[in-house]
């Protein structure tokens, strides 16, 4: 989807973002965390409170609907949550795409933030992965370990490399919607069993230069 920049929300547009109902959500997290280690993720409504609260906001710029916090103010969210769940406050933290995609150019970011600032975001890096040139930009395919927070992310980021690179290029992450992306269970651990730090599986897909 094209973004124009009379489609992104101006500051005016931006309601704040309440956190009345923090106490409220970080309880729910409380009694229901139990549940998390059994379904091996964080489940759906507890990720759209933490867009309630804030969360994937936080650090988007306000030309994007964001609200532009502090890095201290942002930590101070998430140990809240962590406080009430160590799985919970992992994938928040994780979630946060702004600091991620930062280098993206902003004809991208206006499209990533196009319908609203609360982005849920997640990646998966090492190993990286060899990508070949295509005319529409890079081809993906590859498996990556250790995804925090997949099963609820809109977009994921994967580690790759460039076939037939500069020696020593820096690494690159592509950015992929969620629903071109396989997500394969396989997170039974001990400790963060709520963190869905599953397997992502790539086939074939393009990720365009931008």
């Amino acid at each position: 989807m094209n973004a124009s920049p009379e489609m992104i929300p101006s500051e005016a547009d931006v309601e704040p973002v309440s956190r009345d109902n923090l106490s409220s959500l970080l309880a729910e997290i409380r009694s229901r965390r139990n549940t998390f280690a059994v379904a091996q993720q964080i489940p759906g409504d507890i990720i759209d409170g933490f867009k309630r609260v804030g969360v994937y906001r936080a650090m988007v710029a306000k030309r994007f609907g964001g609200e532009e916090q502090t890095p201290a103010a942002f930590c101070q969210l998430i140990e809240r949550i962590s406080e009430a769940d160590g799985s919970a406050g992992w994938v928040a933290s994780f979630g946060d795409g702004a600091c991620n995609l930062a280098a993206l150019p902003d004809e991208t970011l206006a499209k990533v933030y196009a319908n609203g600032p609360d982005v849920v975001y997640a990646a998966a890096l090492f190993p990286l992965q060899s990508a070949r040139r295509s005319a529409g930009g890079f081809v993906v395919n590859g498996v990556w370990p250790f995804a925090s927070g997949s099963p609820g992310a809109a977009l994921i980021g994967v580690g790759i490399r460039v076939e037939d690179g500069p020696i020593g290029d820096l690494p690159r992450v592509a950015v992929v919607p969620a629903e071109k992306v396989t997500i394969r269970p396989n997170w039974d651990v001990i400790g963060l069993q709520g963190t869905g730090s599953h397997d992502l599986v790539i086939e074939d897909v393009v990720v365009p230069e931008e």
